[in-house]
């Protein structure tokens, strides 16, 4: 797609735009900020008739009650940049209130605007600007009258008709609220899945959670799908692979954690099956693996405890009770071996020593 069909005006404010996906624990940047400017704030004159008129008593109270320190917030700040008495009214989305030195008063939470709820796009006007965010970018900022109102990809663009001077109306106003709407949920999982892989129910789990509809994740998903980007036997194959080769497994602990991850049980189960297989793992061998080194630990308890603790170790990891009980017993009756050994050992070297100092005294 050419810029000259599209009548694509870039510009400067959209030059510094990150492009790159958000990070997963990173505020959603759709949501409202604290730091827009409130409406309706006082002017400075009667903030400063106010301050004047305010008694010692109350300064202290409020001084006790709120730290001082706090950067202000934008919303009770007049034109020169000084603290107004009380910022805008509440307007829903956490007003601050600030006593006359500027001191934050209580702030209700900053609600998030749910994930794919964009704004109502005007239906009438004309499009102003189809303005690129990035050079290079396939995302573009729809204006309509000079406003901003919808980010598109360059495919929404072909599919909607947009285009510089178009006029906007009823019907091509919500087809471009929608587009938008599930444009921004696909960007938002597209970010989750760049931090790791996901299985299809964790990814929708994490878009619900976001505030995003029902029918839009599913449109989103059935996408995903297309692409070969979400394919939840690979996603099964690879967690089972990558946690039979780290050791000390069972094949039932690592088709749980897959359920726990949102694969289907049928799909886990057969994940694990040929994987292991493949690996060629051993669960005996991989318990008396784990099981050696965990009785290093245990060396210093009596054999009932011992017991005790290396059957709960494995019973945690998974494996069958016929493999713990054969595991234990065996790694048990090792360790009083050398147990023994050791104290042969040591009786050996005591006696040697003391036959070494009779033999020096009679010299």
């Amino acid at each position: 797609m050419h810029h000259e069909d599209l009548n694509i005006a870039s510009s400067d404010r959209y030059r510094g735009v990150d492009d790159e996906l958000p990070d997963e624990n990173a505020p959603d940047e759709n949501a409202p900020g604290e730091g827009a400017s409130g409406e309706g704030a006082s002017d400075t004159s009667a903030s400063d008739t106010s301050a004047s008129d305010t008694s010692a008593s109350d300064t202290s109270a409020s001084d006790k009650s709120a730290p001082a320190e706090d950067a202000p917030d934008e919303r009770a700040l007049d034109d020169r940049g000084t603290p107004n008495e009380k910022a805008a009214p509440d307007d829903g989305r956490g007003a601050v209130e600030r006593n006359a030195r500027g001191a934050r008063g209580a702030r209700s939470r900053v609600p998030k605007r749910p994930l794919g709820d964009v704004a109502p796009v005007p239906s009438t006007g004309r499009i102003t600007a189809l303005l690129e965010r990035r050079a290079g970018s396939t995302r573009y900022v729809v204006e309509v009258d000079g406003t901003q109102v919808a980010t598109v990809s360059t495919e929404l663009i072909a599919a909607l008709g947009l285009r510089v001077g178009r006029a906007m109306d009823a019907g091509l106003a919500a087809r471009l609220r929608e587009a938008a709407g599930a444009l921004e949920v696909f960007d938002k999982a597209i970010a989750f899945l760049a931090i790791r892989a996901r299985s299809a129910r964790d990814l929708q789990l994490r878009l619900r959670r976001a505030g995003a509809l029902p029918p839009t994740i599913a449109e989103v998903i059935d996408r995903l799908r297309a692409l070969d980007l979400l394919n939840d036997e690979a996603y099964a194959r690879n967690v089972a692979r990558s946690r039979a080769l780290s050791g000390g497994v069972s094949k039932r602990r690592i088709a749980q954690e897959l359920q726990r991850r949102g694969v289907a049980r049928d799909v886990a189960d057969a994940a694990v099956a040929d994987t292991l297989a493949d690996v060629g793992l051993d669960e005996s061998e991989a318990a008396m693996s784990v099981a050696l080194k965990r009785m290093r630990a245990l060396r210093s308890l009596d054999v009932r405890k011992q017991r005790q603790r290396l059957y709960a170790f494995l019973a945690r990891r998974g494996y069958d009770s016929a493999i713990i009980a054969k595991v234990v017993a065996t790694v048990v009756a090792g360790a009083a071996d050398e147990s023994r050994d050791e104290a042969s050992d040591e009786a050996s070297d005591e006696a040697s020593d003391e036959a070494s100092d009779e033999a020096s005294d009679e010299t």
